[in-house]
């Protein structure tokens, strides 16, 4: 009754206006009833309405509140102490002021001491309260826990060692409570050595509560309980996460030789699974000591006891994944020879974690140590398919794995090896005994096998798979099975599309909805079920797959691609899951190419050719046509193919998507939704966006443009008070913030190529401001590329339409020019050149000064990566002549061309090395600028003649020109040898037969 009315009390005051001032005078008056209920009520009552009002009502009441709480946490009867530990959690953590803050610090040693009198009473169910007290307040109210660390390690200590029987959730609770404290405090704990070394030891003692029967690697861990010994890894961890190896590996790893040499299994055991478990968080002390760390725990995969040889193996499957590629790069040879070693081994848990150890360890061997790999390839596979045929199921599942990761490593290399792995994997599939999870993931490497070897090998054996899969479908689990067959089948899929087993399921999954308000916690949180998650990862799956079966298929797709359309728009905005919105946003590309393969593919319209062709009527079918006939047919069908329902599609999904990104708050979804209009733009090119579209991109852009700017400049502030493994700790987010600039200015590209007019000028002022912050010299190479980008991408598209922002622009590229970078000076160079290229007479007051630049600039190396800086001065040199000809005076010109005529041909930037032949070409066909261009009697022509003839014959077997140019070059060097040039006729043929002798020379 009394619980009853406080919820109704606690409504009627939240719809209260103003405030209900009567209630909370009535409820400080009843913190001093001498009725025990009437005080519990009261208390209750007070911290639901902080929640519903907010704790702002109660301030000026604070210390009234608390001290009632204090006298309510040392009350004697029972329901005064239970409506305290309800209401402690919420009071203390929504009166953050720094005043209030002073007077709830004395409440932790408080609750502290009620967890163990609780428990020595028997009172579980206060201890838990607590303890989920304190969970929820570390994080959320950090401050009151800075006197206490000591006092909370001692806690933790306590219930986590407790010999009695106590639940096994009160013990996971108390490391709970350690990791966010070392979570939340981790830049003060780095300098407490004392609570670090006790935290450790800590976990070592937990790490080492292991017993046969609990052993993981006893049975199958499928649904397996955790044990205080699981949890205890985890804890060290997520401790090792947030305190880093510079302050946590002196403390702990003088532990480990102890452990190592006990005469305890459960300690060698330990010392192991610490390795395992902190090897992540302090990889950045000891990637510089991995031969010691890897012969110390080779010792102890040759112990007496398996389980301790399963956690060495166990450790080493972790430290591949952790200090990858350095570890597999540098210890090829001697981790293959562990493993083979070990699964020799007479118990069959290890030799399940061998092949375990041997997966992890290939899973990035390829392009990595793949020479090393190779020499031991017969040996991996002589012994791998040996244990395909074991009796127990671990080391079945863990072989299959293992195979797979071979399979991938060796890529195309596997070939010799496919009839020795086909038959018994294939076995597996059809045999409809053998457990689910092993026949799932032999149909995973089977999928593998097939992307490795040639389809006219794989399609009879893959075929024959999956129509014995089709008949009983429900034997495994489908999800990306199909896309991985149709990945190695290609269009030789598309006659199982038809069967309801492949697409229905699959979108069915990926059609699955999940109700955010079911999964919402109190605290507004979302609060994931393992049986929400799973089903988020299978509407990923399934999306992923369709799409992929999508691109593999291409016209044959046809039929589903409505359906599959409306599935994508709807996923676009899915907020459980990133996966889902990306997979969704790049899906938009693929579903846009099938619909224009479909279009593009004669066979496809067989039965409108005669509308087209007067000749088809007598045929009776498309591929029956002579070939001439044929030809004729297809030119004249791509022709007048109708794009309107594809950009009818387009656009709706690009609203769609549009609408999701103004509120996409993850970087890596961001980008991949730019990149999927990158790619679309690219595709349909000028009919790709109408000018509405163009308007919503444009804001869009600048939104996100403004956004990174913002988040960049607060993590620059960051890391100047970081240390050196913070700075390391955040490159990956800095590296997202990298892939979206690169991303979005790429995207910018396409979209302003081919819609140049659509520049609004609030853009092109954001443009001008990110730019121009991300120039500036303390920016990152990264940063000064990217800007550069999108100054030049900008005078490239809108050309004369820059001149109020083209001076700002030649001084950034000037100033860059000279870079030490040439990652910044290649783009500045090029971008000089490009304004010279679009500008018109707008640019004719900076050519002397970016002369005398790109002049500096042309001394460079002509030899590795500074080849690409000298290639761009030179091809900008030679842009200036051509489009700036007539502001250029006749001494520079004079000056200039031996200049870039004697570094031509370029060699290195391919794009470069075409335009200046193309630009050869354009002087020698007019005579006015040949004869001014190559001097008094046409001196230089030998040598324009040579450099053609050396770009037509390419660069150490590299094409220096496209097709094109290479046509306008060779018809420039007939018409010269053949005397009907522009230029005179025996002058053509002498630098003909000059040239043609210097060629051949040299």
């Amino acid at each position: 009754m009394a619980l009853g009315l406080c919820t109704v009390v606690d409504t009627i005051a939240a719809r209260h206006e103003p405030v209900w001032p009567e209630l909370l005078a009535f409820l400080l008056e009843c913190s001093k009833s001498s009725e025990p209920v009437q005080q519990a009520v009261a208390l209750q009552l007070l911290s639901d309405l902080m929640v519903s009002l907010g704790p702002q009502t109660f301030h000026v009441h604070s210390r009234r509140i608390l001290e009632f709480l204090d006298s309510s946490l040392h009350a004697t009867d029972p329901l005064m102490r239970h409506s305290s530990l309800l209401a402690a959690n919420t009071i203390m953590q929504l009166f953050d002021q720094p005043d209030d803050v002073k007077n709830i610090v004395p409440f932790v040693p408080v609750l502290a001491k009620r967890v163990i009198c609780s428990l020595q009473q028997g009172n579980q169910q206060d201890a838990h309260e607590i303890l989920g007290t304190f969970i929820e307040l570390v994080p959320a109210a950090p401050q009151i826990f800075l006197p206490h660390f000591r006092l909370m390690l001692q806690l933790v200590c306590t219930v986590a060692t407790l010999t009695y029987e106590i639940d096994d959730g009160l013990k996971f609770a108390a490391l709970e409570i350690l990791a966010e404290l070392c979570e939340t405090h981790k830049t003060a704990l780095r300098k407490d050595t004392e609570f670090l070394r006790d935290t450790t030891f800590l976990c070592f003692q937990l790490l080492a509560r292991v017993q046969e029967e609990q052993l993981w690697f006893t049975v199958p861990n499928e649904g397996s309980e955790l044990t205080i010994s699981d949890v205890a890894e985890g804890t060290l961890d997520r401790v090792a996460l947030a305190i880093g190896g510079k302050a946590l590996v002196p403390v702990l790893f003088p532990f480990l030789p102890q452990l190592a040499q006990s005469t305890a299994w459960q300690q060698r055991y330990a010392a192991a699974a610490a390795i395992r478990a902190c090897g992540e968080g302090c990889k950045f002390v000891l990637k510089s000591h991995l031969l010691e760390l890897l012969n110390f725990v080779e010792v102890l995969t040759h112990d007496a006891h398996y389980g301790v040889r399963c956690s060495a193996l166990s450790c080493l499957t972790q430290m591949c994944a952790d200090f990858r590629p350095k570890l597999q790069k540098k210890f090829t040879s001697g981790f293959i020879q562990l493993a083979l070693q070990n699964s020799f081994d007479s118990n069959t848990r290890v030799q399940a974690r061998a092949c375990s150890m041997l997966n992890s360890f290939c899973e990035v061997v390829c392009g990595v140590a793949y020479t090393a790999f190779a020499s031991h390839l017969d040996v991996i596979v002589k012994r791998l398919r040996q244990l395909l045929d074991s009796k127990d199921l671990c080391v079945r599942e863990e072989a299959v794995s293992c195979v797979s990761s071979i399979v991938y490593s060796a890529a195309k290399h596997f070939g010799p090896y496919y009839d020795v792995f086909m038959p018994p994997l294939k076995a597996m599939v059809v045999d409809s005994n053998v457990r689910r999870v092993i026949r799932e993931k032999a149909l995973e490497c089977l999928s593998l096998v097939g992307l490795s070897v040639d389809k006219a090998k794989f399609a009879p054996d893959a075929k024959d798979i999956i129509n014995i899969f089709l008949k009983t479908p429900d034997t495994v689990r489908t999800i990306d099975i199909f896309a991985r067959f149709a990945e190695a089948l290609q269009k030789d899929f598309a006659p199982f599309l038809k069967d309801t087993h492949v697409l229905e399921p699959l979108m069915k999954q990926a059609s699955v909805t999940v109700d955010v308000s079911e999964i919402l916690g109190a605290d507004g949180t979302i609060d994931l079920t393992k049986e929400t998650s799973q089903k988020l990862e299978d509407k990923c799956a399934a999306l992923r797959s369709i799409l992929v079966i999508a691109e593999k298929t291409e016209e044959f797709f046809f039929p589903y691609i409505e359906e599959t359309a409306k599935l994508v728009s709807a996923s676009f905005n899915f907020p459980l899951s990133e996966d889902v919105r990306a997979i969704a946003a790049a899906g938009s590309v693929t579903l846009l190419r099938c619909k224009l393969a479909h279009l593009r593919e004669p066979a496809a319209t067989t039965s409108f050719l005669c509308a087209f062709h007067p000749r088809c009527g007598q045929y009776s079918r498309f591929r029956s046509l002579p070939e001439g006939v044929a030809q004729e047919v297809i030119g004249i069908l791509r022709a007048n193919i109708d794009y309107s329902n594809v950009l009818l599609v387009w656009r709706d999904m690009f609203f769609a998507l549009a609408s999701n990104m103004m509120n996409e708050s993850n970087l890596l979804v961001l980008a991949t939704q730019f990149d999927a209009i990158k790619e679309c733009v690219e595709v349909l090119k000028g009919q790709a966006m109408t000018q509405e579209m163009c308007l919503v991109f444009f804001d869009l852009a600048k939104k996100v443009l403004l956004e990174w700017l913002e988040r960049r400049q607060l993590l620059c502030d960051a890391q100047k008070e970081c240390d050196a493994e913070e700075k390391a700790s955040m490159k990956d987010e800095k590296e997202d913030e990298d892939d979206l600039l690169q991303i979005l200015v790429l995207c910018l590209q396409r979209v302003g190529q081919y819609h140049p007019k659509q520049y609004n000028a609030s853009f092109v002022t954001q443009i001008m401001y990110s730019a121009t912050f991300m120039v500036e010299a303390r920016r990152s190479t990264h940063e000064q590329l990217h800007g550069i980008m999108l100054l030049v991408d900008f005078v490239e598209n809108v050309g004369v339409g820059c001149k109020h922002h083209l001076s700002t622009i030649i001084k950034l590229l000037l100033r860059h020019a000279l870079s030490k970078s040439v990652n910044v000076a290649q783009p500045a160079l090029f971008g000089i050149g490009i304004c010279a290229q679009h500008t018109g007479e707008l640019f004719k007051p900076f050519i002397s000064e970016s002369i005398a630049y790109l002049l500096e600039a042309s001394l460079g190396e002509r030899k590795g990566k500074h080849a690409f800086r000298t290639d761009n001065a030179i091809a900008a040199l030679v842009r200036i002549v051509r489009y700036q000809y007539h502001h250029v005076d006749h001494s520079t010109l004079t000056t200039l061309t031996p200049v870039w005529l004697g570094y031509l041909p370029i060699t290195a930037d391919l794009g470069e090395a075409a335009s200046c032949s193309d630009t050869l070409c354009h002087f020698l066909e007019r005579p006015t600028t040949a004869a001014t261009v190559f001097g008094r009697d046409f001196a230089l022509l030998p040598r324009a003649l040579e450099v053609l003839m050396r770009a037509d014959a390419g660069h150490g077997g590299v094409a220096l020109a496209d097709d094109r140019v290479r046509a306008r070059l060779r018809a420039v060097l007939l018409a010269m040898h053949q005397g009907t040039s522009c230029v005179p006729a025996a002058i053509s043929r002498a630098a003909w037969d000059t040239a043609k002798a210097s060629f051949c020379a040299s």
